[in-house]
This record gives structure tokens, C-alpha cells and sequence, in this order.
């Protein structure tokens, strides 16, 4: 994907379809996703990560999200 304003922006998936990577070329803006055997994305506990819990985005770009 090629956007003016970020750039570039490559995503990686598996077989079945699951995203696996985004990557824009940048070491902060990258991100990776695991799953479970249910197909379910997993939560990391790393700062890098904490955006997403329960599959759900919580926290991005200094918004808070509550369902």
C-alpha cells in the first residue's frame, strides 16, 4: 500500500489468509501477529503491543477505545 503522507506499507500473511506483518520500513511502526489455535490473535505483553487486547484496539494514536 502507498500513501503520500506514510508511505509505504507492506503487509505479510499466511496461507489461510491471517496477517502476519505490517511493515512500513520504519523500526517503531512495524508490527507482528500471532495466533492461537483457534485462530484468535494473540494479546503481547510488551509495550509494542499493548494497543490490542482481546482482539480489540484499547489505545492508538493517543485514543482510548471502550467496548
Amino acid at each position: 500500500t502507498l500513501d503520500k503522507l506514510r508511505g509505504e506499507t507492506q503487509y505479510e500473511y499466511e496461507a489461510n489468509g491471517q496477517l502476519l506483518a505490517r511493515n512500513t520500513g520504519r523500526v517503531v511502526d512495524g508490527e507482528e501477529f500471532r495466533y492461537d489455535a483457534a485462530a484468535n490473535r494473540l494479546n503481547f505483553n510488551t509495550s509494542r503491543f499493548d494497543h490490542v487486547k482481546d482482539n480489540r484496539l484499547k489505545q492508538w494514536a493517543n485514543q482510548e477505545y471502550k467496548y
